[in-house]
């Protein structure tokens, strides 16, 4: 039988080795995506769905978050390699993904202090950066986020700071994040 290596339970904190995806190569520069390091299971997997791990990532302004590919990419980390250099990002959540997270923590104390308790601070009625950005014709396309509290979507101005999650699902032996 199979040893289940993600097999987390709700509320549980979830340490993940590095996982990576490469998103681009431009010239010597790689651009990646990560899942590492510290989460919050908010819903543990069964048969018929998979398992959720949040990341909460604080507050971050808009200056510090810059698109690949029309996508929202932050440069949280960086390595120096023989020929280049190679940027990782948590990803952003789609904004579906980010309301069904922000749900299951408004209806359920335990995962609110599980974060609290990990110094994941972060208000599910506050605002949120999200994967999806605003198209302008003949112009770059323009960031997003979530306000909770009024439940829209809006168009970042130059100067915003939003709370960032990351989120990560797994299911049986996969993690897909």
């Amino acid at each position: 039988m199979a040893h289940n290596e993600y097999n987390w339970k709700t509320g549980e904190t979830a340490y993940l080795a590095w996982n990576e995806k490469q998103l681009k190569k431009s010239g010597s520069t790689i651009y990646a995506s990560i899942a590492n390091s510290k989460y919050i299971c908010i819903r543990q997997a069964t048969n018929t769905q998979r398992g959720i791990l949040v990341k909460g990532m604080g507050k971050v302004p808009s200056h510090q978050i810059m698109k690949l590919g029309g996508v929202p990419f932050c440069k949280d980390d960086r390595s120096d390699l023989i020929n280049g250099r190679k940027y990782v990002s948590y990803p952003f959540p789609r904004l579906e993904e980010l309301k069904e997270v922000l749900e299951i923590v408004r209806s359920d104390s335990s995962i609110a202090k599980a974060f609290e308790e990990e110094s994941m601070h972060f208000n599910p009625s506050s605002t949120f950066w999200v994967n999806e950005t605003a198209s302008r014709i003949l112009l770059p396309n323009r960031l997003q986020y979530y306000d909770a509290g009024r439940d829209k979507l809006c168009k970042a101005a130059d100067d915003d700071l939003h709370y960032r999650l990351s989120i990560a699902y797994f299911y049986k032996d996969n993690l897909v994040w």
